[in-house]
């Protein structure tokens, strides 16, 4: 796409083709990134879940122990 610095010829289409990257972006892109971000919510989640229980069982040992 060519567009002239000396007359401006070609800005028009420019805008154009921004404006289509622009919906692409927003209908393709954008949802693939708020998927990914729930992805790494919910890993974060049972990841956090996890050392809860991991802390839980190495209480009770120490409990065990000490008891």
């Amino acid at each position: 796409m060519g567009v002239s610095a000396a007359t401006g010829e070609g800005m028009d289409e420019l805008f154009a083709k921004i404006d289509d990257c622009r919906e692409e972006y927003r209908r393709e892109y954008v949802p693939f990134l708020e998927e990914r971000k729930a992805q790494r919510k919910l890993a974060e989640e049972a990841r956090k879940a996890g050392d809860v229980e991991r802390l839980g069982e190495d209480l009770s040992a120490r409990a065990r122990l000490i008891g």
